[in-house]
Parts: structure tokens; C-alpha cells; sequence
């Protein structure tokens, strides 16, 4: 069976080199968690590494060769594993607001069958745990400047210790948030921009929390884009979360800078086709921007059209995944459900991906246009696909499907069966260390 991406040879587990900042909304403070686990701090504050003391000696994951890390569902909770004789140390890292103060929070859980000590190299954390002390140091294999904090663990159990992000060491006057409680609050707040179930694994993480993972990013970076496209694909994923309001002149400037750098060759098309569709979703309100746009884009591409889709003119498929985080969320939503004219909307418009057949999927709440939302799922009965739809907003826009060339429908709800899909050959491909 052909497959909708090849994939290259991947590094060890590596989803936080994709998205791997830490912090609360609504506070400055921000942290970076490498792929071994450290914290390297924004304000330029020393960085916080960890070590473990096991039955054989002290092991740095920096150093480590059986150090695995993920993104719990794609939210900023990163877990970090760390092969020790006779298990694993898994670390976790999530940041949160305990009694009105912003924490990060390091948990250490030793699943190995032996007791183990956990060592931090700055002192300046909270821990309700009593800490070892040392009659001699540097202690053999642990080569530090100073002296660390030290927490035993038992074997089975577990440690945290907490960074206030206010710089002070007294204990907490409220329980800290859990990871689990992170977790669901981050999906909860991400969600509203989109929410996918489809059953794509890239390099052994699914591509939904790929997705989700890039969307939080985007919540917690803000406005850091390097190109005008991509604080466009940001601006336009916080919005969509009801997190941030637009500033038309701020768009407007945007829009043309990237508008610069598509005449001259500078921007990814792909990426300036969706930046500029969501920069004309954020621009909605404003009528003669929108022309203003439109006829822009119109004179770049060398087209005549009073609607973006048709100033833009053919679409290039999709062909790789191997984008940055700013990309990636609007790239996979536009294979999904992409306009494809003036209050037109084709569903799958660069046809089944391969690895779908037989297999469920779902999208729900995809931003097309700036009045409505499309969700839809596919089921299937033998070789054909079955499609349930709903459209959120004005009535009068067009279904089709890039599946079933003979199918469309204007109505906000309904299912349908699809003709059985062919299945063509692809050259769609994801590279595992781009999404930085």
C-alpha cells in the first residue's frame, strides 16, 4: 500500500525539539526543556540540570544514549525517560499557578527496582522531600561548581521539586496542579482553534499531537515568528483560541510584508497561501482591506479576481509535512477541509491519504473563510467511505470532496456514502527533524 509520507531515519524520540517551551499564560516567564530534560531560562538565569546517582554511578541525560522524551498529548507537559539499571527514571516537567504564584514543577519517579538519588543543580527549589547531605564533595562522577540539591527516591516512588517563578523559596500556600490537570486544561484551551482524531503516526508520535503540540507552542511563544508568515499562522491559531484580538493595521502590515516577500521570492508558497488566507480570516471585518488584499495578490500571481481563492489560482498538493511548527497546524487543517472557491469548501481536496483506508477519522471546528467552521468524520462501509458533516455558520456553503468528484451538498448537517476511492501513488514525506 503506497503511504502518504516516507519517513527518513529519525533521531531518538525527539518531539521537544519541536515544541519545547514551558511557562503559565497571562506571565512572562518562560523556559525552555531541552531533549534531556534540563531548563534553560529566557531571562538568562543559570539552567537547571538534573542527574540521577543508580546502583552503578551518576548518570547525566545529557549524555545518555537511552533517553527518550515525548509531549503528553501534545500539550507542554514533557516526560522525559532515562534507562538506569533494572528500569527507568522518568522525569516530568509542567509549568502551572499554585495560590496565584507560577511554578514549574519537576517530578521524579524512579521505576527502577532500586533506590536512587535525584540531584539538582540549582538549590533554589521547593521540595516538601527531605534532601541528602554530603560530608564530601564534589562527590565522585558528579562534577558540579557547587553544591546541588540532593533528594533519595525510593525504589517504585517518587520526588518533586518546584521553581517558583518569583524567585522566592517558601513553601507553597496552595496545591500544585498535576500534570493530568495541565494536560486537559491545555487540550481544553488548544481545542478551540481545532481538534483532530486521525489515525496518522509520525516517527511513533501521532500526527494530532503533533498538531496540538505546535498550537500550544504558538499560545505560549506569542509573537516570535522570524517571517511575516508565520506570525500571521500564530497570530491567526491564538486568535481562533479566543486568546488575543486583531489590530487590522498590525494584519495589514503583515500582509504586506509577506506579500514583499512572495514577489520576491523569499516565501514558501505553500506557506504564503495559507498565511495570507489567515490573514484575510483575521482581516474579516474590514471590507477594503480585504479587496486591498485580494487585488495584491491578484497582481503578484498575475491573475484577475474579485475572491482570494480565485486571485491565488491553482493549489500546489501537499506533498510533505516537513514544515515548521507555525506551519504545521494550518497545513494539516487545509488537507482537510480547504476553500476551494467563493463560499465553496472541498473536503480531502488532495484525495484519501492511504494509511486512511479502512480507518476512522475526525476533524472538528476547522476555520474556512472567516464565517464558518466545518467538522466531519469518516467511517466506512466495506471499500466506501461514509462522511457525517456539520457546518458552523451562515447557510449557503458549498460541500464537496476531493474523494468523490460526483458528490457536494449545501446542507449544514447530514451523511452521505462516498464512491470507493482510488489509490494512487504519493510522495508525500515528513522529516522528523524539521518541526523546529
Amino acid at each position: 500500500m503506497a503511504k502518504w509520507w516516507r519517513r527518513r531515519p529519525a533521531p531518538v524520540e525527539a518531539l521537544s525539539t519541536h515544541s519545547n517551551l514551558t511557562g503559565v499564560l497571562g506571565a512572562s516567564w518562560r523556559a525552555s526543556v531541552t531533549q534531556w530534560g534540563d531548563l534553560e531560562f529566557e531571562d538568562g538565569s543559570a539552567s537547571l540540570s538534573w542527574f540521577v546517582a543508580a546502583d552503578d554511578r551518576w548518570h547525566h541525560p545529557s549524555r545518555e544514549a537511552a533517553v527518550r522524551q515525548r509531549l503528553i498529548e501534545g500539550a507542554p507537559v514533557f516526560e522525559t525517560r532515562m534507562r538506569v539499571p533494572r528500569g527507568d527514571v522518568v522525569q516530568t516537567i509542567w509549568s502551572a499557578t499554585a495560590g496565584g504564584v507560577g511554578v514549574t514543577v519537576i517530578d521524579v519517579a524512579n521505576e527502577s527496582a532500586l533506590p536512587i538519588a535525584a540531584a539538582f543543580s540549582r538549590t533554589d527549589l521547593v521540595t516538601s522531600r527531605p534532601t541528602a547531605s554530603s560530608q564530601e564533595w564534589p562527590a565522585p562522577g558528579l562534577d558540579l561548581p557547587s553544591r546541588p540539591l540532593v533528594v533519595p527516591i525510593g525504589h517504585r516512588s517518587s520526588a518533586r521539586v518546584v521553581l517558583r517563578h518569583d524567585g522566592r523559596v517558601d513553601p507553597l500556600s496552595a496545591d500544585v496542579p498535576d500534570a493530568e490537570s495541565v494536560v486537559r486544561g491545555w487540550l481544553g484551551l488548544a481545542e478551540r482553534a481545532g481538534r483532530l482524531a486521525v489515525p496518522d503516526v509520525v516517527d511513533g508520535v501521532p500526527l494530532a499531537d503533533r498538531v496540538m503540540a505546535a498550537r500550544c507552542q504558538a499560545i505560549l511563544h506569542g509573537d516570535d515568528g522570524d517571517t511575516a508568515a508565520k506570525r500571521l499562522l500564530d497570530l491567526d491559531e491564538r486568535v481562533r483560541a479566543n486568546l488575543e484580538t486583531t489590530d487590522a493595521v498590525e494584519i495589514a502590515g503583515l500582509v504586506e510584508e509577506l506579500l514583499a516577500d512572495l514577489r520576491l521570492r523569499r516565501a514558501d508558497t505553500t506557506t504564503a497561501r495559507l498565511a495570507l488566507t489567515a490573514g484575510a480570516r483575521l482581516l474579516a471585518d474590514d471590507r477594503r482591506a480585504i479587496d486591498d488584499l485580494v487585488s495584491s495578490v491578484a497582481t503578484c500571481r498575475g491573475t484577475r479576481a474579485d475572491d482570494l481563492v480565485a486571485a491565488w489560482g491553482d493549489v500546489e498538493p501537499v506533498t510533505s509535512l516537513d514544515v515548521s511548527r507555525h506551519v504545521l497546524p494550518a497545513l494539516v487543517h487545509d488537507r482537510l477541509a480547504r476553500l476551494t472557491g467563493r463560499d465553496t469548501v472541498t473536503l480531502l481536496a488532495d484525495g484519501m491519504p492511504a494509511d486512511w483506508f479502512g480507518a476512522s477519522c475526525e476533524a472538528h471546528g476547522i476555520a474556512v473563510g472567516a464565517r464558518h467552521r466545518v467538522s466531519f468524520a469518516v467511517r466506512w462501509h466495506g471499500e466506501r467511505p461514509a462522511v457525517l458533516w456539520e457546518v458552523d455558520g451562515p447557510p449557503g456553503l458549498t460541500l464537496r470532496s476531493g474523494v468523490d468528484d460526483s458528490w457536494s451538498t449545501t446542507e449544514s448537517r447530514g451523511e452521505a456514502l462516498w464512491n470507493v476511492p482510488r489509490r494512487p501513488p504519493t510522495t508525500l514525506s515528513v522529516g522528523s527533524q524539521s518541526l523546529s
